[in-house]
């Protein structure tokens, strides 16, 4: 198999300077962009999953 490859478009390649060329289209652009969207919503979730919890450890609702 070829030694370059673009993970991003899952696509192979027999040179460097066709993955670097690869690197600028603008279908290649948009994947990346695409997977970068991706896991930026990823991290919010993740965030969100971490609990509601302030500073002091204790849970940020009001005391009745």
């Amino acid at each position: 198999m070829s030694d370059h490859h673009c993970a991003v478009c899952d696509i192979y390649f027999t040179e460097a300077h066709s993955l670097k060329s690869h690197n600028k289209t603008k279908t290649h652009l948009k994947r990346l962009a695409a997977v970068e969207e991706e896991d930026e919503w990823e991290d919010e979730e993740d965030d969100d999953d971490m609990g509601t919890e302030g500073e002091d450890g204790e849970d940020d609702e009001e005391d009745e």
